[in-house]
């Protein structure tokens, strides 16, 4: 038994063409051979089928489609059939329904989509899809086709042995005008009593990808998917890519994303074959246009085996105190477009590092890093399963429990949560008491007798934050021997691993410490995890988006914020960390520029802490007033931690000085309670720096008329390649707008690396330009925006990796060397740029306009002058720098002395790509630094009196990285202008092509033409994602 099916989307057919005759001419050709031993042929169409839900489109389409089944009945198949499904350029929106638009409205605030969605309501919102409904009663497959609703429907197709069922959803039923990602919900009760998978193969049809649905939808639609659903096939987004994903059955499915024709993609077909195990194995193949042949991309591991019905499962009823509990976010969080927030709504899996893996298996630090979504399995025999799981303050280990509880109770396990501060005995009857009463109390329906004589291997014992128990700390070690010995598998949370080290007496390096225990850590979220949460906020939104890209700046906008305010370890990277800045940055008022500065944003996270124990304002005032005495006092002593007595001495002269003797102790007890300052080993420290830096900088900024504080802020401007300096500039300038603080950073500016000349990048670079010579094009490889996001935001986090590593060999130091070394001078010259356009953007409203000028300029001058003194360097000698690349290549055994020829014009065009990465860098990094549409007439102003290359690259690159419109005229301009400057030429291009990476032109043509414009290879490449295996796992 053999099945081809062949998998069309974004037809996008609007009238006859040449051009739609031969693509459908060769699809035939090309697949003829193989289709004509199969016993059935099935034609899948996952949407948009006419441009504008054109009449003639529609017309069109008839004839190409039916053509092609023609063509296939015409082999020796027993069978052919096509299924199709709508796409939302099926949708008329010519004339605007203001009801349709106020229903969906209505649907998209639902809240579980569990609720029944009335016939009538799908009326209204399938009403523009009329002619698309029309078109299909063509087809003899599609007799039947979406009649009991319009959202879902199943067709099953009978063979000789066996039965392909068809699930065919309607994703386009909301559908708008602009699309807006993150917004489709379907009835999951539509979905649940048609999606119910019986023998044979089975394949689901839709439009959209499945991040097009509102997260909740997406994961019911999911797991109905996967969990009755061999293969996947969608549209939409114009880009060709598949990947496997296995659920938590074991059960494979692949999805396939089809492109358009218009796009010059392949597409995409399968064969099914059956073997003698009744299992299907799976071949792909993708159809190539231009060499007109059908490539074979088979797996060897790929096996689908026949779905059974599925099984529906009962799980184990809660009492609706603990679902509450379980669906609560644990803070106090606002979304401005919706109301109430669930877990769900917005959890994202943290990272884990694994503490004790098998030592055998020398297992480095990187593959050590595992998601936790994927790190628990627990066994229902034999010794079970044990996890410690570590994590600060604040790092997610109550959410993470919760996640797991569920997940639990979803796989037929009993979980029972114990809070720690709840243990209280070592007696072993007296902690099966306290397990039975906890279960009890949160199950419904079960008698204590019954929860005694349940199976223990299905009891899962999860003990939230342990480190709060009131045992004594030597009897904790005692507590978790007897628990183990009574249950098999147990998952404990602890603050950190002081609090492990403590009740087991041990080094971590011991292994007898953990008996079986496998331990973890949670890590902060890097770029990848902080990313998936920012836009997990952004899909709770109900506000439209004039387009796609236009989500993409405000998310880039948001992002930008976030990732400025974590810096490199100032706040800790936790997701309740990130959701309280979503919150304020989404929820300010746009006019109010006091609430929009990133003082506000890190007053908002220390007042957070501060109130936990919800204290007077003036008992707040008197919290703000110790830390920053004490922060001062630090600094300027130089202390990273004060011990015992210095910390007593401190307070006693602090009390003193203020007259408050009679309120210190409760102060500093509050203040220890807060977690701003910690005590570990006789220690007083900051728990985060930049608590530290805040503090710092709000001392200075109450005593910034004293002279003394002038010199000290003089001096740290003077010297911003020294970290806690710059920081506490940087922080010093979100909290005062003082002169003094714009006036000692223009002077730093002035005079740093003043003896350079700026770069112009005009005749001054001419020599740079002459080994311009058969330099190698950029490649733009065809990846989606949302997967080329992700490899630049991968490379953020291996980045920032390898620096936090340098980071923690490095001693800070407050200490002033008498003499700035030229790397420090560049250094300086960075980091001052970055505190500078802080400024400005942190206050760009009230600052005037010759102010603005000013300090934009001289962040300009700041890169350019550093710029100039590198490309110089090179410049005195660029044949030697050849010479000796190639000397280090010659020593490669991959490259032989015969080729001398190539290897030099390899060195040659190493070197000039290595200039145009320099030069590209330090531009970006003006952009980076003060790049904001709100500076628009300040960068005409600095334009206008500096006409050199450089000003006019920083210019285009501003445009492009930080306007909603892609300014591709001025780039016209430019381009033509840089003719014969092949450095500068380069940097355009390179910048122009980080562009069509990061955001979409949905004009495939257009995208051809900047590419040729700009020297740009555009490769036609597919990207195929690997096969993803883990239990849980998937894009």
């Amino acid at each position: 038994m053999k099945y081809f099916l062949l998998h069309l989307s974004d037809l996008h057919i609007d009238k006859s063409s040449v051009e739609m005759n031969s693509y459908f001419e060769s699809i035939f050709s090309i697949t003829k051979n193989i289709a004509d031993s199969c016993d059935l042929v099935l034609i899948l169409v996952s949407g948009d089928i006419a441009d504008q839900n054109s009449q003639q489109g529609y017309i069109e389409a008839y004839v190409l489609l039916s053509q092609l089944v023609e063509n296939y009945n015409s082999l020796k198949v027993p069978r052919v059939e096509i299924i199709i499904t709508p796409g939302n350029h099926d949708c008329n929106f010519h004339n605007g329904d203001e009801v349709r638009n106020r229903v969906i409205r209505d649907i998209t605030h639902t809240e579980d989509g569990t609720s029944e969605v009335s016939p009538q309501i799908i009326d209204i919102c399938t009403a523009p899809q009329k002619d698309f409904f029309e078109f299909i009663k063509e087809f003899d497959s599609m007799q039947g086709a979406f009649q009991e609703n319009r959202i879902v429907w199943k067709k099953v197709i009978n063979t000789t042995e066996d039965v392909v069922n068809v699930y065919v959803i309607n994703s386009a039923w909301m559908s708008s005008n602009p699309e807006n990602q993150g917004k489709i919900i379907l009835p999951e009760k539509l979905i649940s009593e048609t999606m119910q998978p019986g023998n044979g193969i089975s394949v689901t049809l839709m439009h959209h990808p499945l991040s097009w649905f509102k997260p909740w939808s997406s994961k019911r639609l999911t797991d109905y998917i996967e969990s009755c659903s061999n293969i996947v096939c969608t549209g939409h987004e114009h880009f060709v890519r598949t990947y496997v994903k296995s659920n938590e059955s074991s059960l494979l499915t692949y999805y396939s994303d089809g492109s358009s024709v218009h796009n010059g993609n392949s597409c995409y077909s399968y064969l099914l074959e059956k073997n003698e195990e009744g299992n299907y194995s799976i071949s792909r193949y993708t159809l190539d246009f231009n060499s007109k042949v059908l490539n074979s991309e088979k797996h060897d591991d790929s096996k689908i085996s026949v779905i059974e019905p599925r099984q529906q499962k009962s799980y184990l009823p809660l009492v609706s105190q603990m679902k509450t509990f379980l669906k609560d976010i644990g803070a106090n969080l606002h979304h401005p477009h919706n109301s109430k927030l669930d877990l769900d709504d917005i959890y994202i899996y943290p990272d884990l590092h694994h503490l004790n893996p098998d030592p055998l298996k020398k297992i480095s630090y990187e593959s050590a890093i595992i998601n936790s979504e994927n790190a628990f399995s627990f066994s229902k025999k034999g010794a079970g399963s044990k996890y410690i799981v570590l994590g600060q303050s604040r790092s997610g280990r109550t959410t993470l429990l919760k996640k797991v509880y569920c997940n639990l109770l979803h796989d037929g396990y009993m979980p029972i949560w114990v809070k720690g501060d709840r243990i209280k005995s070592l007696n072993e009857k007296e902690i099966r008491s306290l397990i039975n009463k906890e279960a009890k109390d949160q199950y419904r329906d079960f008698s204590l007798d019954e929860i005694n004589t349940y199976d223990n291997y299905k009891k899962v014992i999860l003990i939230d934050d342990f480190d709060e128990s009131s045992l004594p700390r030597k009897f904790r070690r005692k507590f978790m021997d007897v628990l183990k010995n009574i249950y098999s598998n147990l998952m404990v949370t602890s603050h950190d691993l002081l609090e492990i080290e403590e009740l087991t007496g041990a080094e971590p390096e011991a292994s007898i410490i953990y008996d079986g225990f496998n331990l973890f850590q949670i890590k902060e979220f890097g770029n990848i995890r902080r990313s998936l949460l920012i836009k997990k906020w952004f899909g709770l939104s109900s506000d439209p988006y004039v387009d796609n890209n236009t989500y993409l700046r405000e998310l880039d906008r948001v992002t930008d914020v976030i990732n400025k305010i974590i810096g490199k370890n100032l706040t800790p990277s936790y997701p309740i960390i990130i959701l309280v800045l979503l919150q304020n940055i989404t929820n300010i008022d746009p006019t109010d520029f006091k609430q929009s500065s990133y003082g506000y944003y890190y007053q908002t996270l220390i007042l957070d802490s501060l109130k936990k124990s919800n204290p007077s304002p003036d008992a707040i005032d008197a919290f703000k007033n110790f830390l920053s005495s004490l922060a001062f006092s630090m600094f300027e002593n130089d202390h990273k931690y004060l011990d015992d007595v210095d910390f007593k001495q401190f307070c006693d002269d602090h009390a003193q000085r203020h007259d408050i003797q009679n309120r210190i102790d409760v102060i500093v007890s509050e203040i220890l309670d807060s977690g701003i300052l910690i005590s570990k080993e006789g220690r007083y420290v900051f728990s985060y720096r930049y608590m530290f830096y805040f503090f710092t900088a709000q001392y200075l900024s109450e005593k910034i008329t004293r002279d003394s504080i002038k010199d000290i802020i003089s001096s740290m401007a003077s010297r911003p390649h020294n970290e806690n300096f710059s920081n506490i500039l940087m922080f010093l300038s979100y909290l005062s707008k003082d002169p003094i603080i714009i006036e000692s950073l223009l002077n730093a500016a002035k005079s740093l690396l003043n003896e350079e000349e700026p770069i112009k990048l005009d005749e001054d670079i001419k020599a740079l330009n002459e080994i311009f010579v058969d330099v190698p094009k950029l490649v733009l490889k065809q990846i989606s925006t949302e997967d080329a996001r992700i490899v630049r935001l991968e490379e953020r986090d291996q980045i920032e990796t390898i620096e936090s590593k340098m980071q923690k060999n490095e001693e800070d130091c407050l200490e002033v060397e008498e003499e700035l070394t030229l790397i420090d001078k560049i250094s300086s010259s960075i980091k001052l740029a970055e505190i500078i356009g802080q400024v400005v953007k942190n206050a760009y409203a009230s600052l005037e306009g010759d102010q603005k000028l000013e300090l934009v300029e001289q962040t300009y001058l700041l890169l350019l002058r550093p710029l100039g003194l590198l490309l110089r360097s090179i410049m005195r000698e660029p044949e030697n720098i050849a010479a000796e690349i190639v000397k280090i290549m010659r020593t490669q055994p991959v490259y032989n002395t015969e080729d001398r020829e190539v290897v030099e014009a390899f060195a040659v065009a190493f070197l000039a790509r290595v200039c145009t990465i320099v030069t590209y860098t330090f531009i970006s990094r003006i952009s980076q630094f003060v790049g904001s549409e709100n500076l628009d007439m300040t960068y005409r102003r600095i334009l206008k009196e500096n006409r050199t290359t450089a000003y006019k690259l920083v210019d285009a690159v501003l445009k492009i990285n930080h306007y909603i419109d892609f300014p591709i005229a001025e780039l016209r301009r430019l381009n033509k202008e840089l003719e014969h400057n092949p450095l500068a030429k380069s940097v355009l291009s390179q910048t122009v092509r980080n562009y069509l990476y990061m955001f979409e032109i949905e004009n495939y043509r257009f995208k051809q033409q900047i590419c040729q414009e700009f020297g740009i290879e555009m490769l036609e490449l597919r990207r195929i994602e690997n096969i993803s295996k883990d239990k849980k796992g998937g894009r």
